[in-house]
């Protein structure tokens, strides 16, 4: 959802463009977006709708006194993304009215695994606006094709937006341990130089995200519930950091990874839980949200980690600025 501030210039009788204005006051009628105007500005928004749209006067004045508030109100509450705003004026109302009326685009890498793990949050924080917003098209997720194609693909999907991209990422982090600094953080720190929003997952990739009652849904049982029980004796940091899809692996009797990749995360942790970790829960083990998800609820995601609730409410708040 974008912030939209009008000027007084917008409605000036003689100059205005009557389908354009109509067409953009149907985006704050909607829902679509915030309009932010002053007193003025709400005297000409009831001045040209009474003599070029008698038929909308009483509706569209009675929207644009709501609207009209202290800046204050208008501002994104505490923690919560900052809404992208749009200045529109005469001058600017075409370019403008074009990207409010584009949807917004959030750039992952999986479409398949990604979107899955998004409708599983969304539903469980009840993000209602967010996948009203999918609904109507007024937000599409975009399949990069992987971690190294979703700079490219940021970027050009903001190129088709006039003023303001309303355009970002999502990026597994791939991190190892807690401090890793990945190419990841690379990617974000790029898209966040040129304007564009970007959240890098605090934990290796999406699948270290998917709560406990939803791997248990998943067959053999058997070897799930063994898979299950080592994984709830490790610490957060050595599940969120953990290859959920493939386990630790061995070769030779050997981690695949070495320890010097994994620093001192797995030092100490039982030779038993190792061994039944070896062979992870699958590649497709995302799959298994899609039934689970609507058994769950937020205390699933805070058994993840204490900050994991937050950090997907930061995720959840950033992608509704891209509406």
């Amino acid at each position: 959802m974008a912030q939209v501030i009008t000027k007084a210039d917008l409605f000036a009788v003689a100059e205005a463009d009557i389908m354009a204005v109509v067409s953009l006051i149907r985006l704050f009628t909607c829902g679509r977006h915030q309009w932010a105007l002053d007193l003025e500005t709400v005297g000409a928004v009831e001045h040209f709708f009474a003599e070029k749209v008698p038929t909308l006067s009483g509706p569209v004045g009675a929207l644009a006194r709501k609207a009209w508030t202290t800046k204050t109100a208008w501002e994104s509450p505490s923690g919560a993304a900052p809404l992208l705003a749009y200045d529109v004026s005469r001058v600017t109302i075409e370019s403008a009215l074009a990207d409010l009326q584009r949807p917004g685009v959030l750039v992952v890498e999986d479409l398949v695994s990604d979107r899955t793990f998004l409708n599983a949050i969304l539903g469980v924080f009840n993000e209602v606006h967010i996948e009203q917003a999918l609904n109507q098209g007024w937000l599409e997720v975009c399949h990069s094709g992987g971690g190294g194609r979703v700079v490219a693909v940021t970027e050009d999907e903001a190129l088709k937006f006039n003023i303001i991209a309303r355009v970002g990422a999502l990026i597994d982090s791939d991190s190892l341990y807690p401090s890793h600094h990945t190419h990841a953080h690379k990617a974000a720190g790029h898209l966040l130089s040129i304007g564009l929003r970007c959240h890098v997952l605090t934990y290796r990739e999406v699948e270290n995200y998917i709560p406990n009652r939803a791997l248990a849904t998943i067959r053999p049982y058997a070897r799930t519930n063994k898979r299950l029980g080592a994984l709830g004796r490790l610490n957060r940091e050595q599940r969120g950091h953990l290859d959920i899809k493939k386990g630790l692996g061995r070769l030779d009797g050997r981690f695949r990874r070495s320890p010097r990749e994994h620093q001192d995360l797995y030092d100490g942790v039982p030779e038993d839980v190792l061994g039944a970790l070896e062979g992870g829960f699958g590649t497709n083990v995302i799959s298994c949200l899609n039934d689970a998800a609507s058994n769950m609820t937020s205390r699933d995601y805070t058994s993840l980690g204490a900050d994991v609730s937050g950090e997907l409410a930061e995720l959840l708040s950033m992608i509704r600025s891209l509406i």
